[in-house]
């Protein structure tokens, strides 16, 4: 179990805050911004992943005559 210090906060403001130190909770109606870096935000291996899988399940059905497609021509990435 996460320790209470541990817990991080959460910019939605539709769950329960109950386990977040009142030091790390978020205000209602104060405007956050992410500070996330760009490889953080990247979707980039995401897609990579569910491309190679693709890839593999495309080989497989090939096999089997089966329609393939490619995940970014399909998505319009």
């Amino acid at each position: 179990m996460r320790a209470v210090y541990d817990t991080p906060a959460s910019l939605r403001m539709d769950i329960p805050k109950d386990d977040v130190p009142v030091e790390n909770r978020t205000v209602e109606g104060v405007k956050y911004f992410d500070t996330g870096t760009s490889e953080q935000l990247s979707m980039e291996p995401i897609y990579k992943i569910v491309e190679e899988t693709l890839q593999q399940a495309a080989k497989k059905r090939s096999r089997e005559g089966v329609r393939t497609y490619n995940m970014k021509s399909t998505l319009g990435v």
